[in-house]
C-alpha cells in the first residue's frame, strides 16, 4: 500500500465517506532472561536480577544448592498462555535437580520435570509440545546452567504464545 508508513496511513484526497477496518494480530510476548522471572508476589524481580546462581530445584520444587554454574529463574506467570517457548538453553552434564517445575495459584509444585538443566523445546498445555504443561499451572520455573550459555545472564529466550 504506497500510502501505508511505518505504522501510518496517509489519505492525499477524501471524496465520500472513510471507513477502515484495522485488525490487530496478537503477538507473542517475549520474555528475555531474565526480566520477567519474579518473586511470589509477581512484582518484584526475583533476586533482582530474575535468577539466582549455585542453586537447583529439588524433588518438592524447593531451592537447594547445587554445582556453581547452575542458575534458577524466578516465578515466570503463564496466566492465558497455552504455550511457552524456550531456546538459547544449553544441555550441560549436571545431574541432580528438576530443570523446570511448575506451581499453581499459591505457589505449590504441581511437578518438576526431568533431571538437568532445561532444554530448549515448547511446553504446551495441549500435548502439541515437547513438554506438558499441567492444566493448573500458573507459574514456570527454570534450571539453567549458566557455564554452558552464552551471556551474563545466560541467553536464554522465553516466549508466551
Amino acid at each position: 500500500m504506497a500510502n501505508y508508513n511505518k505504522g501510518k496511513i496517509a489519505i492525499p484526497n477524501v471524496t465520500g465517506n472513510i471507513v477502515i477496518t484495522i485488525t490487530a494480530v496478537q503477538q507473542a510476548q517475549e520474555n528475555v532472561f531474565p526480566s520477567k522471572f519474579f518473586e511470589t508476589d509477581g512484582v518484584t524481580l526475583y533476586n533482582g536480577l530474575g535468577y539466582k546462581s549455585g542453586l537447583r530445584f529439588n524433588s518438592t520444587g524447593e531451592e537447594t544448592s547445587a554445582a556453581s554454574g547452575d542458575s534458577i529463574t524466578g516465578y515466570l506467570d503463564i496466566t492465558g498462555h497455552n504455550k511457552v517457548t524456550v531456546s538459547g538453553a544449553v544441555l550441560s552434564a549436571t545431574t541432580g535437580g528438576y530443570k523446570h517445575v511448575f506451581y499453581d495459584a499459591s505457589h505449590n509444585l504441581i511437578s518438576g520435570g526431568g533431571f538437568g538443566i532445561v532444554p530448549n523445546g515448547v511446553f504446551a498445555k495441549d500435548g502439541s509440545g515437547d513438554f506438558e504443561i499441567p492444566a493448573n499451572t500458573k507459574y514456570i520455573r527454570f534450571c539453567v546452567n549458566t557455564s554452558c550459555c552464552t551471556g551474563t545472564p545466560p541467553a536464554l529466550t522465553v516466549v508466551l504464545g
